[in-house]
Parts: C-alpha cells; structure tokens; sequence
C-alpha cells in the first residue's frame, strides 16, 4: 500500500559535540566560584537569596506558569497609578 518508510526521515545521529546546557551551566558555575572568591560571601549571599527563592519559586510551578505569573505581575505594576505618574 505504502511504498515509503515512515522512519527515513529520523536523523538516529549520535551528537559529538558537548551539548549547550552542559556548556552553560559550566560557565555560570565558573562565574558563581570566581563572584564567591573575589566578593564577601555575606554580600554574595544577599545577592543570591533571590536568585534562589525565584528558582525555587519557578521549580515549585513549572517554568511555564512561573513565567506567566511574573508576566502578569509586571503588567499589574504596569497598570497602577504610582505618586504623581500616571
């Protein structure tokens, strides 16, 4: 009936490269220890307090939700009269 091969067109490669999140997340742990030997670590960990809470904040939702939840905060903050600004 059908003379074609429904699985030619799957690329079964094996990637030889080092994938793209490995690479970044090896450079954000590189920056993360150069940031914890050159700052105080008391100040470094006053700016990574709410690094952590939003990831942990996202984890708890799904990145999906956490992000349209920001959204729709930013977009409240938008729309409110603050002071003199309208």
């Amino acid at each position: 009936m059908f003379d074609q091969n429904p699985f030619e067109r799957f690329a079964f490669r094996r990637s030889t490269g080092i994938p793209r999140v490995l690479i970044v997340e090896a450079i954000a742990l590189g920056v993360l220890l150069v940031l914890w030997w050159l700052l105080p670590q008391n100040l470094l960990l006053c700016l990574l307090m709410p690094t952590v809470a939003a990831l942990i904040w996202a984890a708890s939702f799904g990145w999906r939700q956490a992000l349209s939840r920001l959204i729709e905060f930013l977009q409240s903050l938008e729309n409110r009269p603050f002071g003199g600004m309208q």
